[in-house]
């Protein structure tokens, strides 16, 4: 179980490295990673398993937000931040 949640834990937190810089979208990766890290301290599976949920939404939100929204868009909005 460690290396499942070693992995979940990496994966939550490479998407969290290649997200859009969107305020408040990143709460949800954070709130994931802090239960997985608080599951896996106390040897706690309900908080593990609140947060593979919360990290798979994230992800998914992460997935079809880059899929749906043209690089382009992206390049010419953080442009427009400077």
């Amino acid at each position: 179980m460690r290396v499942i949640n070693g992995s979940v834990l990496g994966l939550i937190g490479t998407f969290l490295a290649i997200s859009l810089p969107i305020p408040l979208v990143s709460l949800l990766a954070a709130l994931a990673i802090f239960l997985l890290g608080l599951g896996i301290l106390n040897d706690d599976g309900i908080l593990i398993a609140v947060s593979y949920p919360l990290g798979l939404i994230y992800i998914l939100f992460v997935s079809l937000t880059l899929y749906y929204v043209p690089m382009a868009k992206i390049y010419h909005w953080i442009l427009n931040l400077f």
